[in-house]
């Protein structure tokens, strides 16, 4: 694997349309996870590379083709009225904490 970028996950989620599929979010603290981690941007080289879920002092968190399914649906549900970066980041880690779609809150 070959590191692409990193920075804390709401710059990476900015800029997630210049990232290939072909490529892996990892965090440095998985269990608590918000728009200010530490977020690396890795590309696969190999199918191997899908099954790691540790790489160093860092953990998986999900793939790029994943995280931009759970903005463009954030964005539809929402009829593209609600997507600042920080709501975009609530998208992205509630998809890779529930492998769902995040409700909308119609409060």
């Amino acid at each position: 694997m070959k590191l692409i970028m990193k920075g804390k996950l709401i710059d990476i989620i900015k800029r997630i349309g210049q990232f290939e599929n072909d490529t892996i979010l990892f965090v440095k603290e998985r269990k608590e996870v918000n728009f200010k981690s530490e977020t690396f941007v890795y590309h696969i080289d190999k199918v191997e590379d899908l099954k790691i879920t540790e790489f160093g002092d860092i953990s998986y968190f999900l793939e790029i083709e994943d995280a931009k399914e759970a903005i463009k649906v954030w964005k539809k549900w929402t009829n593209n009225e609600r997507f600042s970066p920080e709501e975009l980041c609530d998208a992205v880690i509630y998809y890779a904490e529930y492998d769902a779609f995040m409700p909308i809150d119609d409060d």
